[in-house]
C-alpha cells in the first residue's frame, strides 16, 4: 500500500488550509526537490501520496512527463485526475483556496485533433470532354 503523508502526522503542520482535502502525487523533475514540495503541500493542509491511487485528487507533473505519457500520467488520465503544473500549488496558496485546475492543467501540444472526414468528390462521368456537344 502506498504511503500517504498527512498533515496530522506533523505536529507543526497545519491541518487545514487551501489544500485541505487535496491528496497530491508528484511526478517528474520539478523545479524544487520533491521533499520541499511535500512540506509545502503539508503546510497548506494537503496530503501527499507516492502513487496515483483512487484517493489521489491531483497529479503535479511537467509537460515532459505528460508528453511521455508516464505511468503516473496515464493512470491519472484514466482515473480523470487533473494533471497540473507545480504553479497550481502557489496559486492555491495565493488564493487561499483550491485554484481552478483548468488554469494550470498540463495539456499535450501534440494532442490528436479530431479529424473530420472529407466528402468525396462526385464521380467523374467523362474523362474526355472536348467541349463539343455534338457527340
Amino acid at each position: 500500500m502506498p504511503r500517504i503523508y498527512n498533515p496530522a502526522d506533523k505536529p507543526n503542520m497545519s491541518t487545514s488550509g487551501p489544500l485541505d482535502g487535496a491528496v497530491i502525487c508528484l511526478s517528474g523533475n520539478l523545479s524544487k526537490p520533491k521533499a520541499v514540495i511535500d512540506v509545502n503541500i503539508l503546510k497548506l493542509g494537503g496530503s501527499v501520496v507516492s502513487t496515483v491511487t483512487q484517493s489521489c485528487t491531483h497529479l503535479i507533473s511537467t509537460p515532459f512527463e505528460f508528453e511521455a505519457l508516464t505511468t503516473k500520467v496515464m493512470t491519472a488520465i484514466t482515473k480523470n485526475i487533473p494533471v497540473v503544473s507545480e504553479e497550481w500549488i502557489s496559486a492555491c496558496e495565493h488564493e487561499g483556496d483550491l485554484a481552478d485546475v483548468e488554469d494550470y492543467a498540463i495539456q499535450s501540444a501534440s494532442a490528436p485533433v479530431p479529424v473530420q472526414k472529407k466528402k468525396r468528390a462526385p464521380p467523374v462521368t467523362s474523362y474526355l470532354d472536348d467541349g463539343d456537344d455534338d457527340d
